[in-house]
Protein backbone atom coordinates (compact mmCIF):
# COMPACT_ATOMS: atom_id res chain seq x y z
CA UNK A 1 0.00 0.00 0.00
CA UNK A 2 1.59 3.52 -0.98
CA UNK A 3 -0.37 5.54 2.06
CA UNK A 4 2.04 4.49 4.86
CA UNK A 5 0.68 6.80 7.41
CA UNK A 6 -1.94 7.20 9.47
CA UNK A 7 -4.11 10.62 10.27
CA UNK A 8 -4.03 11.38 14.19
CA UNK A 9 -6.33 14.11 15.03
CA UNK A 10 -5.39 16.18 18.15
CA UNK A 11 -8.34 18.20 19.89
CA UNK A 12 -6.24 21.54 20.34
CA UNK A 13 -9.41 23.15 22.01
CA UNK A 14 -7.24 23.51 24.99
CA UNK A 15 -4.38 25.35 23.42
CA UNK A 16 -6.99 28.11 21.89
CA UNK A 17 -6.77 31.24 23.77
CA UNK A 18 -8.45 34.22 24.58
CA UNK A 19 -9.20 37.04 22.15
CA UNK A 20 -8.62 39.34 25.27
CA UNK A 21 -5.73 40.96 26.72
CA UNK A 22 -5.28 42.58 29.96
CA UNK A 23 -3.85 46.14 30.47
CA UNK A 24 -3.83 47.34 33.54
CA UNK A 25 -6.76 47.62 35.18
CA UNK A 26 -8.71 46.94 31.75
CA UNK A 27 -9.55 44.35 29.14
CA UNK A 28 -8.78 44.87 25.73
CA UNK A 29 -10.41 43.24 22.78
CA UNK A 30 -7.89 42.21 20.35
CA UNK A 31 -9.48 41.83 16.97
CA UNK A 32 -8.10 38.81 14.98
CA UNK A 33 -6.47 39.49 11.75
CA UNK A 34 -7.27 38.45 8.25
CA UNK A 35 -5.57 35.37 8.35
CA UNK A 36 -6.28 34.50 11.63
CA UNK A 37 -9.92 34.56 10.94
CA UNK A 38 -9.70 32.69 7.81
CA UNK A 39 -8.25 29.64 10.07
CA UNK A 40 -10.52 30.49 13.11
CA UNK A 41 -12.85 27.41 13.44
CA UNK A 42 -11.26 25.45 10.56
CA UNK A 43 -10.03 21.45 10.47
CA UNK A 44 -7.03 21.79 9.01
CA UNK A 45 -5.13 17.86 7.65
CA UNK A 46 -1.45 17.89 7.08
CA UNK A 47 0.76 15.24 5.64
CA UNK A 48 4.34 14.91 6.79
CA UNK A 49 3.42 16.57 9.88
CA UNK A 50 6.16 14.66 11.89
CA UNK A 51 8.66 16.01 9.38
CA UNK A 52 11.02 19.29 10.03
CA UNK A 53 8.19 21.55 8.57
CA UNK A 54 5.37 19.41 9.70
CA UNK A 55 6.48 20.20 13.50
CA UNK A 56 7.37 23.89 12.84
CA UNK A 57 3.73 24.25 10.85
CA UNK A 58 1.96 22.72 13.79
CA UNK A 59 3.88 25.07 16.32
CA UNK A 60 3.21 28.13 14.37
CA UNK A 61 -0.42 27.55 13.82
CA UNK A 62 -0.97 26.64 17.75
CA UNK A 63 0.62 30.01 18.59
CA UNK A 64 -0.51 32.42 16.22
CA UNK A 65 -4.08 30.68 14.91
CA UNK A 66 -5.33 29.94 18.56
CA UNK A 67 -9.40 29.20 17.14
CA UNK A 68 -8.37 26.50 14.67
CA UNK A 69 -10.92 23.71 15.55
CA UNK A 70 -8.60 20.67 14.69
CA UNK A 71 -5.16 19.48 13.66
CA UNK A 72 -5.10 16.07 12.05
CA UNK A 73 -1.75 14.80 11.20
CA UNK A 74 -0.87 11.72 9.28
CA UNK A 75 1.91 9.54 10.98
CA UNK A 76 3.35 6.46 9.76
CA UNK A 77 1.60 3.09 10.29
CA UNK A 78 2.09 0.61 13.63
CA UNK A 79 3.13 -2.97 13.88
CA UNK A 80 -0.18 -3.65 15.76
CA UNK A 81 -2.29 -1.73 13.06
CA UNK A 82 -1.83 -0.96 9.51
CA UNK A 83 -2.39 2.81 7.89
CA UNK A 84 -5.85 1.79 6.57
CA UNK A 85 -7.05 0.73 10.00
CA UNK A 86 -6.09 3.74 11.69
CA UNK A 87 -7.02 5.70 8.80
CA UNK A 88 -10.79 4.44 10.00
CA UNK A 89 -10.60 4.96 13.35
CA UNK A 90 -9.59 8.51 13.27
CA UNK A 91 -10.17 10.20 10.28
CA UNK A 92 -13.63 8.83 10.66
CA UNK A 93 -15.25 11.93 8.84
CA UNK A 94 -12.93 13.80 5.94
CA UNK A 95 -16.15 15.78 5.34
CA UNK A 96 -15.05 18.15 7.64
CA UNK A 97 -11.42 19.24 6.57
CA UNK A 98 -11.29 22.66 5.58
CA UNK A 99 -7.38 23.26 4.73
CA UNK A 100 -5.18 20.90 3.71
CA UNK A 101 -1.40 21.14 4.23
CA UNK A 102 0.24 18.57 1.46
CA UNK A 103 3.64 18.61 3.21
CA UNK A 104 4.80 14.39 2.69
CA UNK A 105 7.64 13.91 0.66
CA UNK A 106 10.29 11.63 0.34
CA UNK A 107 13.72 14.12 -0.27
CA UNK A 108 16.65 11.20 0.00
CA UNK A 109 18.34 12.18 -3.50
CA UNK A 110 19.71 8.73 -3.90
CA UNK A 111 15.98 7.00 -3.66
CA UNK A 112 15.60 4.54 -6.59
CA UNK A 113 13.16 5.89 -8.91
CA UNK A 114 9.90 3.21 -7.94
CA UNK A 115 10.43 4.12 -4.02
CA UNK A 116 10.25 8.03 -4.94
CA UNK A 117 7.31 7.95 -7.34
CA UNK A 118 5.21 5.93 -4.79
CA UNK A 119 6.04 8.58 -1.74
CA UNK A 120 5.88 11.54 -4.12
CA UNK A 121 3.72 11.17 -7.13
CA UNK A 122 1.38 8.20 -5.92
CA UNK A 123 0.76 9.62 -2.61
CA UNK A 124 -0.02 13.22 -3.74
CA UNK A 125 -2.24 11.29 -6.40
CA UNK A 126 -4.21 9.82 -3.27
CA UNK A 127 -4.59 12.81 -1.25
CA UNK A 128 -5.98 15.14 -4.35
CA UNK A 129 -8.60 11.87 -4.38
CA UNK A 130 -9.79 12.45 -0.56
CA UNK A 131 -9.68 16.00 -1.12
CA UNK A 132 -12.62 15.69 -3.20
CA UNK A 133 -14.37 14.40 -0.95
CA UNK A 134 -14.32 17.00 0.99
CA UNK A 135 -17.57 19.34 0.32
CA UNK A 136 -15.92 22.16 2.80
CA UNK A 137 -12.51 22.49 1.54
CA UNK A 138 -11.26 25.57 1.87
CA UNK A 139 -7.79 26.40 0.61
CA UNK A 140 -4.96 22.67 0.07
CA UNK A 141 -1.52 23.71 -0.32
CA UNK A 142 0.65 21.43 -2.53
CA UNK A 143 4.46 21.52 -0.93
CA UNK A 144 7.15 21.17 -4.12
CA UNK A 145 10.52 22.29 -4.69
CA UNK A 146 12.03 24.99 -6.29
CA UNK A 147 14.25 22.76 -8.07
CA UNK A 148 11.75 20.67 -10.14
CA UNK A 149 12.25 22.51 -13.28
CA UNK A 150 15.78 23.00 -12.66
CA UNK A 151 16.73 21.59 -16.44
CA UNK A 152 16.14 25.60 -16.89
CA UNK A 153 18.09 28.31 -15.94
CA UNK A 154 15.07 31.12 -14.95
CA UNK A 155 12.18 29.29 -12.93
CA UNK A 156 8.47 31.29 -13.51
CA UNK A 157 5.64 30.89 -11.79
CA UNK A 158 4.28 28.48 -14.13
CA UNK A 159 3.55 24.84 -14.93
CA UNK A 160 6.00 23.00 -17.03
CA UNK A 161 5.06 20.42 -20.37
CA UNK A 162 6.99 17.79 -19.41
CA UNK A 163 7.32 14.42 -22.39
CA UNK A 164 6.04 11.94 -20.12
CA UNK A 165 2.36 11.58 -18.72
CA UNK A 166 1.81 10.84 -15.19
CA UNK A 167 -0.92 8.41 -15.44
CA UNK A 168 1.55 6.43 -18.14
CA UNK A 169 4.47 7.16 -15.41
CA UNK A 170 2.52 5.65 -12.53
CA UNK A 171 1.65 2.96 -14.59
CA UNK A 172 5.12 1.75 -15.99
CA UNK A 173 6.39 2.01 -12.50
CA UNK A 174 3.80 -0.04 -10.85
CA UNK A 175 4.30 -2.65 -13.66
CA UNK A 176 8.23 -3.09 -14.42
CA UNK A 177 11.24 -3.43 -12.72
CA UNK A 178 13.43 -1.03 -11.71
CA UNK A 179 15.86 -1.89 -15.01
CA UNK A 180 12.84 -1.99 -17.01
CA UNK A 181 12.03 1.67 -16.25
CA UNK A 182 15.22 3.00 -16.35
CA UNK A 183 15.65 2.08 -19.40
CA UNK A 184 12.19 3.26 -20.59
CA UNK A 185 12.50 6.59 -19.38
CA UNK A 186 16.52 7.27 -19.71
CA UNK A 187 15.75 10.03 -22.02
CA UNK A 188 13.64 11.70 -19.43
CA UNK A 189 15.11 11.10 -16.30
CA UNK A 190 18.64 12.04 -17.34
CA UNK A 191 17.22 15.29 -17.38
CA UNK A 192 16.96 15.93 -13.64
CA UNK A 193 19.73 15.35 -11.02
CA UNK A 194 18.05 13.09 -9.00
CA UNK A 195 14.76 10.87 -8.53
CA UNK A 196 13.60 13.22 -5.93
CA UNK A 197 13.17 16.28 -8.57
CA UNK A 198 12.08 14.20 -10.81
CA UNK A 199 9.38 13.01 -9.39
CA UNK A 200 8.16 16.34 -7.44
CA UNK A 201 8.65 17.63 -11.06
CA UNK A 202 5.94 14.97 -12.23
CA UNK A 203 4.15 15.34 -9.06
CA UNK A 204 3.04 19.45 -9.79
CA UNK A 205 1.71 17.85 -13.16
CA UNK A 206 -0.51 15.18 -11.11
CA UNK A 207 -1.82 18.18 -9.12
CA UNK A 208 -2.76 20.26 -11.99
CA UNK A 209 -4.25 16.99 -13.77
CA UNK A 210 -6.51 16.20 -10.87
CA UNK A 211 -7.22 19.21 -8.68
CA UNK A 212 -8.55 21.62 -11.22
CA UNK A 213 -11.89 21.57 -9.58
CA UNK A 214 -10.19 22.43 -6.12
CA UNK A 215 -8.95 25.41 -4.21
CA UNK A 216 -5.27 24.60 -4.61
CA UNK A 217 -1.62 26.17 -4.80
CA UNK A 218 1.41 24.75 -5.23
CA UNK A 219 4.27 26.20 -2.95
CA UNK A 220 8.06 25.58 -4.40
CA UNK A 221 10.51 26.18 -1.63
CA UNK A 222 14.53 25.63 -1.98
CA UNK A 223 15.97 21.90 -1.31
CA UNK A 224 16.84 22.89 1.83
CA UNK A 225 15.98 25.06 4.28
CA UNK A 226 17.79 26.70 8.06
CA UNK A 227 16.86 27.54 10.79
CA UNK A 228 18.54 29.37 14.03
CA UNK A 229 17.76 29.04 17.18
CA UNK A 230 15.78 26.11 18.26
CA UNK A 231 15.21 22.58 19.52
CA UNK A 232 14.40 21.92 15.35
CA UNK A 233 17.83 21.60 13.53
CA UNK A 234 17.00 21.21 9.46
CA UNK A 235 19.14 18.77 7.12
CA UNK A 236 20.71 21.76 5.84
CA UNK A 237 21.42 22.84 9.53
CA UNK A 238 22.68 19.23 10.12
CA UNK A 239 24.76 18.93 6.87
CA UNK A 240 27.39 21.45 8.48
CA UNK A 241 27.74 19.60 10.93
CA UNK A 242 31.21 17.59 9.26
CA UNK A 243 32.68 20.97 8.86
CA UNK A 244 32.17 22.15 12.52
CA UNK A 245 34.26 18.82 13.35
CA UNK A 246 36.58 19.40 11.14
CA UNK A 247 35.88 16.28 8.81
CA UNK A 248 34.98 18.19 5.75
CA UNK A 249 37.02 20.17 4.63
CA UNK A 250 36.72 20.29 0.65
CA UNK A 251 33.44 20.46 -1.29
CA UNK A 252 32.47 20.92 -4.81
CA UNK A 253 30.82 24.21 -4.91
CA UNK A 254 31.03 27.50 -6.96
CA UNK A 255 31.30 30.25 -4.01
CA UNK A 256 30.01 33.05 -6.47
CA UNK A 257 26.52 31.33 -6.72
CA UNK A 258 23.53 32.26 -4.94
CA UNK A 259 21.56 29.77 -2.64
CA UNK A 260 18.05 30.40 -2.41
CA UNK A 261 18.15 28.18 0.97
CA UNK A 262 15.41 30.05 3.05
CA UNK A 263 15.48 30.11 6.64
CA UNK A 264 12.64 27.93 7.81
CA UNK A 265 10.55 30.08 10.24
CA UNK A 266 10.18 32.44 7.68
CA UNK A 267 9.42 29.68 5.37
CA UNK A 268 6.52 28.50 7.38
CA UNK A 269 4.52 32.18 7.77
CA UNK A 270 4.60 32.00 4.13
CA UNK A 271 3.14 28.68 3.73
CA UNK A 272 0.43 29.52 6.44
CA UNK A 273 -0.34 33.15 4.69
CA UNK A 274 -0.24 30.58 0.89
CA UNK A 275 -3.63 29.08 2.19
CA UNK A 276 -5.48 32.37 2.88
CA UNK A 277 -4.15 34.03 -0.38
CA UNK A 278 -5.61 30.64 -2.55
CA UNK A 279 -8.53 31.14 -0.57
CA UNK A 280 -8.90 34.60 -1.69
CA UNK A 281 -8.71 34.00 -5.33
CA UNK A 282 -11.09 31.70 -6.66
CA UNK A 283 -10.20 32.40 -10.05
CA UNK A 284 -7.08 31.20 -9.97
CA UNK A 285 -7.86 27.25 -10.68
CA UNK A 286 -6.87 24.79 -13.28
CA UNK A 287 -4.02 25.89 -15.78
CA UNK A 288 -4.26 29.45 -13.48
CA UNK A 289 -3.74 27.87 -10.91
CA UNK A 290 -1.54 29.29 -8.50
CA UNK A 291 2.37 29.10 -7.99
CA UNK A 292 4.81 30.66 -5.51
CA UNK A 293 8.05 30.47 -6.08
CA UNK A 294 9.62 31.42 -2.49
CA UNK A 295 13.65 31.89 -2.83
CA UNK A 296 15.90 34.17 -1.51
CA UNK A 297 17.63 35.16 -4.28
CA UNK A 298 15.98 37.89 -4.99
CA UNK A 299 15.30 39.97 -1.81
CA UNK A 300 17.95 38.79 0.01
CA UNK A 301 20.77 37.03 -2.25
CA UNK A 302 23.19 35.19 -0.44
CA UNK A 303 26.63 33.42 -2.17
CA UNK A 304 27.62 30.67 -0.98
CA UNK A 305 30.87 32.07 -0.43
CA UNK A 306 29.28 34.22 2.11
CA UNK A 307 27.57 31.83 3.65
CA UNK A 308 30.77 29.88 4.32
CA UNK A 309 32.76 32.99 5.56
CA UNK A 310 30.12 33.66 8.01
CA UNK A 311 29.85 29.97 9.55
CA UNK A 312 33.67 30.38 9.46
CA UNK A 313 33.48 33.35 11.55
CA UNK A 314 30.57 31.50 13.89
CA UNK A 315 32.84 28.22 14.43
CA UNK A 316 35.30 30.80 16.16
CA UNK A 317 32.91 31.98 18.02
CA UNK A 318 31.14 28.79 19.12
CA UNK A 319 33.56 25.97 18.54
CA UNK A 320 32.58 22.49 18.93
CA UNK A 321 34.82 20.78 22.52
CA UNK A 322 34.51 17.45 20.23
CA UNK A 323 36.04 18.19 16.81
CA UNK A 324 38.56 16.94 15.43
CA UNK A 325 40.52 19.96 13.47
CA UNK A 326 39.82 23.32 13.43
CA UNK A 327 36.86 23.91 10.66
CA UNK A 328 38.02 25.11 7.33
CA UNK A 329 36.10 24.53 4.19
CA UNK A 330 37.90 24.83 0.85
CA UNK A 331 35.61 25.02 -2.61
CA UNK A 332 37.24 23.80 -5.83
CA UNK A 333 37.37 27.68 -7.01
CA UNK A 334 40.02 28.97 -4.08
CA UNK A 335 41.71 25.75 -4.32
CA UNK A 336 45.24 25.79 -6.80
CA UNK A 337 44.21 21.97 -6.92
CA UNK A 338 40.88 22.12 -8.68
CA UNK A 339 42.43 25.01 -11.30
CA UNK A 340 45.06 22.20 -12.26
CA UNK A 341 42.19 21.29 -14.05
CA UNK A 342 38.43 22.54 -14.83
CA UNK A 343 36.81 25.32 -12.80
CA UNK A 344 33.86 22.94 -12.49
CA UNK A 345 34.98 19.52 -12.56
CA UNK A 346 32.26 16.83 -12.60
CA UNK A 347 32.49 14.54 -9.82
CA UNK A 348 34.27 11.71 -11.39
CA UNK A 349 37.35 14.13 -12.34
CA UNK A 350 40.78 12.94 -10.96
CA UNK A 351 41.37 16.64 -8.75
CA UNK A 352 37.79 15.49 -7.02
CA UNK A 353 39.31 12.42 -6.46
CA UNK A 354 42.31 13.14 -5.11
CA UNK A 355 41.01 15.59 -2.54
CA UNK A 356 38.24 13.17 -1.68
CA UNK A 357 41.34 10.26 -0.99
CA UNK A 358 42.86 13.53 1.15
CA UNK A 359 39.97 13.11 3.03
CA UNK A 360 40.22 9.50 3.52
CA UNK A 361 44.11 9.03 4.25
CA UNK A 362 44.03 11.95 6.45
CA UNK A 363 41.52 9.88 8.78
CA UNK A 364 43.64 6.97 8.33
CA UNK A 365 46.52 7.84 9.36
CA UNK A 366 44.69 10.24 12.36
CA UNK A 367 42.96 6.43 13.25
CA UNK A 368 46.24 4.28 12.70
CA UNK A 369 48.13 6.62 15.18
CA UNK A 370 45.44 6.33 17.34
CA UNK A 371 44.99 2.75 17.20
CA UNK A 372 48.87 2.68 17.99
CA UNK A 373 48.97 4.44 20.76
CA UNK A 374 46.41 2.58 22.57
CA UNK A 375 48.17 -0.86 21.60
CA UNK A 376 45.63 -1.94 19.14
CA UNK A 377 42.74 -2.26 21.51
CA UNK A 378 39.57 -3.16 19.92
CA UNK A 379 37.76 0.21 21.08
CA UNK A 380 40.48 2.20 18.50
CA UNK A 381 39.14 -0.31 16.06
CA UNK A 382 35.52 -0.10 16.00
CA UNK A 383 36.68 3.49 16.13
CA UNK A 384 38.52 3.52 12.80
CA UNK A 385 35.46 1.20 11.47
CA UNK A 386 33.31 4.05 12.55
CA UNK A 387 35.21 6.83 11.02
CA UNK A 388 35.07 5.30 7.68
CA UNK A 389 31.57 5.15 7.79
CA UNK A 390 31.07 8.09 8.43
CA UNK A 391 33.58 9.61 5.73
CA UNK A 392 31.49 7.39 3.28
CA UNK A 393 28.76 9.14 4.16
CA UNK A 394 30.12 12.18 4.14
CA UNK A 395 31.44 11.84 0.39
CA UNK A 396 27.68 10.14 -0.60
CA UNK A 397 26.33 13.73 1.20
CA UNK A 398 29.05 15.95 -1.12
CA UNK A 399 28.44 13.84 -4.16
CA UNK A 400 24.14 14.41 -4.15
CA UNK A 401 24.41 18.37 -3.60
CA UNK A 402 27.43 18.86 -5.74
CA UNK A 403 25.04 19.62 -8.79
CA UNK A 404 22.95 22.48 -6.72
CA UNK A 405 26.17 24.17 -5.55
CA UNK A 406 28.21 24.51 -8.81
CA UNK A 407 24.98 26.15 -10.77
CA UNK A 408 22.91 29.32 -10.17
CA UNK A 409 19.04 30.07 -11.19
CA UNK A 410 17.01 32.66 -11.20
CA UNK A 411 12.99 33.29 -10.53
CA UNK A 412 10.24 34.86 -10.56
CA UNK A 413 8.42 35.31 -7.57
CA UNK A 414 5.44 37.94 -8.75
CA UNK A 415 2.80 36.11 -7.11
CA UNK A 416 4.76 36.09 -3.35
CA UNK A 417 5.02 39.95 -3.80
CA UNK A 418 1.51 40.02 -4.36
CA UNK A 419 0.47 38.04 -1.67
CA UNK A 420 2.94 40.08 0.07
CA UNK A 421 0.86 43.32 -0.78
CA UNK A 422 -2.24 42.48 -0.05
CA UNK A 423 -1.90 41.48 3.55
CA UNK A 424 -2.77 44.08 6.54
CA UNK A 425 0.13 45.19 8.74
CA UNK A 426 -0.65 43.45 11.26
CA UNK A 427 -0.83 40.09 9.20
CA UNK A 428 2.37 41.25 7.87
CA UNK A 429 4.16 41.35 11.57
CA UNK A 430 2.65 37.78 12.63
CA UNK A 431 3.31 36.03 9.74
CA UNK A 432 5.90 37.91 8.02
CA UNK A 433 8.01 36.36 5.25
CA UNK A 434 9.61 39.54 3.72
CA UNK A 435 13.40 38.37 3.19
CA UNK A 436 14.31 42.02 2.17
CA UNK A 437 16.79 43.20 4.57
CA UNK A 438 17.35 39.71 6.36
CA UNK A 439 20.79 39.53 8.33
CA UNK A 440 22.30 36.06 7.28
CA UNK A 441 25.33 36.89 9.31
CA UNK A 442 22.96 36.71 12.59
CA UNK A 443 21.48 33.82 11.40
CA UNK A 444 24.25 31.79 10.82
CA UNK A 445 25.18 32.24 14.00
CA UNK A 446 22.07 31.22 15.51
CA UNK A 447 22.69 28.27 13.17
CA UNK A 448 25.81 27.27 14.75
CA UNK A 449 24.49 27.38 18.16
CA UNK A 450 21.53 25.90 17.97
CA UNK A 451 23.60 22.89 16.36
CA UNK A 452 26.27 22.97 19.10
CA UNK A 453 23.37 22.80 21.79
CA UNK A 454 20.91 21.08 20.42
CA UNK A 455 22.90 18.52 18.27
CA UNK A 456 26.33 18.19 19.99
CA UNK A 457 24.39 18.59 23.11
CA UNK A 458 27.44 20.91 24.19
CA UNK A 459 26.10 23.74 26.40
CA UNK A 460 27.87 27.38 27.08
CA UNK A 461 29.23 25.86 30.29
CA UNK A 462 31.55 23.73 27.70
CA UNK A 463 32.24 27.18 25.94
CA UNK A 464 35.63 28.55 27.06
CA UNK A 465 36.87 25.07 26.78
CA UNK A 466 36.11 24.91 23.48
CA UNK A 467 37.38 27.75 22.45
CA UNK A 468 40.67 26.55 24.07
CA UNK A 469 40.68 23.81 22.17
CA UNK A 470 39.84 25.74 18.82
CA UNK A 471 42.89 27.80 19.53
CA UNK A 472 45.61 24.71 19.87
CA UNK A 473 43.79 23.28 16.37
CA UNK A 474 44.37 26.44 14.67
CA UNK A 475 47.82 26.75 15.08
CA UNK A 476 48.63 22.58 14.91
CA UNK A 477 46.61 23.63 11.46
CA UNK A 478 49.07 26.20 10.26
CA UNK A 479 52.08 24.63 11.71
CA UNK A 480 51.25 21.20 9.34
CA UNK A 481 50.13 23.09 6.20
CA UNK A 482 53.68 25.18 7.07
CA UNK A 483 55.78 21.84 7.15
CA UNK A 484 53.84 20.31 4.34
CA UNK A 485 55.07 23.50 1.81
CA UNK A 486 58.32 23.16 3.20
CA UNK A 487 58.72 19.37 1.96
CA UNK A 488 56.84 20.06 -1.37
CA UNK A 489 59.24 22.87 -2.05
Amino acid sequence: MFLCYVTCAKDISDYNQSNMAHCGDSNVTIRQTPIQAFYAGQSIFITGGTGFLGKILIEKLLRSCPDVSKIYVMVRSKKDKSAATRLDEIFESPVSISIIFHLAANIRFNNDIKSATVLNVVSTRAVLNLAKCMPNLKSFIHVSTIYTNCLVKHGEERFYKYLIKPEEFITLVQTSSESMINETLSRNISQWPNSYTFTKAIAEIVVKNNGESLPIGIFRLPAGTARGMGGQLSLFDRNLAPVSKGLLRFIMCNSDCKSSVTPVDITINALIARAWDVFNQPQRRGDNMLIYNYVSTNDAPLTYGDFFFYAQLSYQKYPIKSCYWVPTLTDPKQSYIYNMHLVRPPITCFNYRFLWKMHRYSTKVYETLSVSMKKYSCKRYFTCFRMWKLYKRIHDYCNSVEYFLVREWTYTDNNVHAMWQSMSENDQLLFNFNLKGFNWLKHVDNIIKGMRLYLFKEDLSTLEASRIKWKRLYWIHHATKFVFIFIVV
